[in-house]
This record gives C-alpha cells, structure tokens and sequence, in this order.
C-alpha cells in the first residue's frame, strides 16, 4: 500500500510538471495551471463542499507521469510504453481483497484445502517486487520535483528560502 501511495504521489508531481511545460508552451493559460494545482492539493471525492474542488483522476496522473518518463528519460523509446500504469495496475491488484491481494501473504495448501497466513514479519519473494516499485518511484518523483523547481526557476522569480 505504501507503494501504491507513493505511485500516487509521484504521479501528481509528475502530472503538475506536464501541466506547467504545457503553460510555459502557451498551451493552457494560467487559471488552468492554478486550478490543476488547488485539485492536485486539496481536490477530495467524499466532501461535497462548495470550495472543495473534485481532485485530478489518479490514472491521469499516472499517465501523464508515464508520457514523462517515456519523452524525456527514454527518449521516447521507452523499454515499455505504459510501464507506470503497469506497475501501478499490480499494486492495485495487490491491495485490494481479490485474488492476488489475499493470497499475498499466504500459501494456498491444494492436498489439505487450506490457506496458510503467515505474520507479517515474513517476505516471500514473490513480494520483493515491491521494493523495485517503491524505489523506481522514488528516483522518478525526485526527478520530477526537481524538474519543476529547475523550470519554475527559469521562467519566474522564485522567492528565496533560508534558514
């Protein structure tokens, strides 16, 4: 799940930087780019308040981070052209009560017609798959925080932030 989230996060990072390559190219106005930000930051689909915008759909996010990636980390040759949304896609199943997300954890014992769960201090290896997704998210969400800072940095006058 703490992957799943991380997904989350890096995609709105990633869907943010899009947004603002697209404004600095004269594609979107600025309104657009301040109304993606206050979703991105405080958009919610369980309250439904007047000054509580409908947040960005998490896939779009995804996606927008998945074009990222394949433009300017691969080149545009990317070993797997929607390889975020994969990724993302398996975590999803992981965490959710089907299948794969309940026999996580546990052995499914044919002969004795019975499922085994262990604790959770014990990782099989068919869960270290998840290392890989967090720490991939991890690097790509650096990259695209300070890919935002560097443009934001060249096309305004950033304030400066001392201690």
């Amino acid at each position: 799940m703490a992957a799943r989230a991380h997904f989350e996060t890096t995609g709105s990072i990633g869907y943010f930087y899009k947004r603002l390559i697209s404004y600095y190219d004269g594609n979107i106005d600025f309104k657009k780019v301040d109304d993606d930000l206050l979703r991105l930051s405080f958009g919610a689909t369980s309250l439904e308040l007047h000054d509580v915008p409908k947040p960005i759909n998490v896939l779009n996010m995804i996606d927008a981070s998945d074009e990222l990636m394949n433009k300017f980390i691969f080149s545009g040759k990317p070993p797997h052209n929607k390889m975020l949304r994969t990724f993302y896609e398996e975590l999803c199943d992981f965490c959710h009560p089907n299948f794969q997300g309940t026999t996580s954890g546990a052995d499914v014992l044919h002969a004795e017609k019975a499922i085994v769960y262990y604790k959770t201090d014990r990782i099989a290896d068919r869960d270290l798959t998840f290392f890989f997704h967090l720490g991939m998210s991890s690097r790509l969400f650096l990259h695209f925080y300070a890919a935002t800072r560097c443009l934001l940095e060249e096309k305004e006058i950033m304030p400066l932030i001392q201690r």
